[in-house]
Formats: C-alpha cells, sequence, structure tokens
C-alpha cells in the first residue's frame, strides 16, 4: 500500500519511512504557495512511475520538521535513500535531474538484490 500525499500526521509517515531504507520522496510545500501546489501532480506522477513513495509537509503547519531538514524555502524536494539524503531541490525544481537519479536508484536496487539472489542459488548448489 502506497501512502502518498498530505497527511495529518506526518511526523509518523517519516519515521515509517526513514526506518524502511527504501527509497522516499519529501515534499515540503505551503498552503498560500501556488508553485507548489503546481508540480505536486507532476512529482506524483513521476514518483508512481518509479514506486517510489512520497510525503508532502506543510512547512507552515509544521516549522519544527522543515527546521529539522533545514528547510527555509518552498517547494523544496528531498530524496531519501537508505535513510540518507541523496538529493536537494529547492524553489527551481529540476525534474529531469530526479528522475535520473530515481533511475539510478532503482537499477541499483535491482542489482543489489539480484547480487544476493545469485550468491543463495550458487550455495545451494554447493
Amino acid at each position: 500500500m502506497s501512502h502518498r500525499g498530505v497527511v495529518t500526521n506526518p511526523i509518523n509517515q517519516l519515521i515509517k519511512f526513514k526506518s524502511n531504507q527504501k527509497p522516499f520522496v519529501m515534499l515540503f510545500q505551503m498552503e498560500t504557495c501556488g508553485v507548489c501546489h503546481a508540480i505536486e501532480p507532476r512529482l506524483k506522477d513521476m514518483l508512481e512511475k518509479y514506486h517510489v513513495d512520497y510525503v508532502a509537509v506543510d512547512a507552515g503547519h509544521y516549522p519544527e520538521i522543515a527546521g529539522q531538514h533545514q528547510v527555509f524555502t518552498v517547494p523544496t524536494v528531498i530524496v531519501w535513500s537508505e535513510n540518507r539524503e541523496i538529493l536537494r531541490e529547492s524553489r527551481f525544481i529540476n525534474f529531469s535531474k530526479i528522475e535520473r537519479l530515481l533511475e539510478f536508484v532503482q537499477v541499483y536496487e535491482t542489482d543489489y538484490e539480484s547480487l544476493f539472489e545469485n550468491n543463495e542459488e550458487r550455495e545451494s548448489h554447493v
């Protein structure tokens, strides 16, 4: 089940996503930010293509989360993988850059998992 979009309590979602180690995206926005609302559908479509979850955080309602993540402007998109920030785009969001990174992460995860599958197959033949 995917958890996408603005949630009533993003703190619980962030804890869950960060403990999962899988890639996810944080979108910091504000109610009064027209650009934020304009980019969210495009970001959502891209993330669905790569099966990546995201959480949208209203920086106005949750300034402590914005502060903890050093977000000082909106929109800000932060891509996480293995509990680490791997990309941050603020104000002018470069969707091509985000997509290239998601492609790389997807290939990396697939190759990494296949290493273990191949190793298990070899051990079973021994």
